[in-house]
């Protein structure tokens, strides 16, 4: 971050003046607005330049408005979100749980240790409550995790 200092405060100000939405996380660069492309590749690879690095192309995209945008790993559009399959896998494990019990399901994924399970799942779901804790299905699957390690 402070090698990076002087090229965030350049690039900031640019954006600021633009009313365009920027973040850096290490090396990944989001900008979000509506602005030119081109110009503002221009200003990031003058600027990286300066600092002896270059932008890769390779990893540089476009994401429109109504398309999935994921940014670090977090989906960024109307709202904070962990991707779609992440939480859909923590849903599937729960639906089996109470379904079939916890001991039914741990036997079928060949688990042997029950509480390091359920501290992997919990662990899963407060990431998610991370990113937006509001998620009232999380919610109630962390009081539900919960009730079970508390058994």
């Amino acid at each position: 971050n402070l090698f990076m200092l002087s090229f965030d405060d350049v690039i900031s100000d640019y954006c600021v003046q633009r009313k365009i939405r920027y973040t850096r996380y290490a090396d990944d660069l989001t900008f979000s607005g509506d602005f030119d492309r081109e110009e503002i590749i221009s200003v990031v690879i003058k600027e990286l330049k300066k600092l002896g690095l270059k932008l890769n192309m390779d990893k540089t995209c476009f994401l429109r408005q109504n398309s999935r945008q994921c940014v670090t790993g977090i989906v960024v559009n109307a709202k904070l979100q962990a991707p779609r399959d992440y939480r859909m896998s923590i849903r599937q494990d729960v639906y089996y749980i109470r379904k079939y019990s916890l001991e039914d399901h741990l036997h079928f994924l060949d688990v042997q240790q029950r509480n390091r399970y359920l501290y992997s799942l919990l662990g899963k779901i407060s990431y998610v409550l991370s990113i937006n804790n509001n998620d009232k299905q999380m919610l109630a699957y962390r009081e539900f995790i919960g009730g079970l390690l508390n058994k």
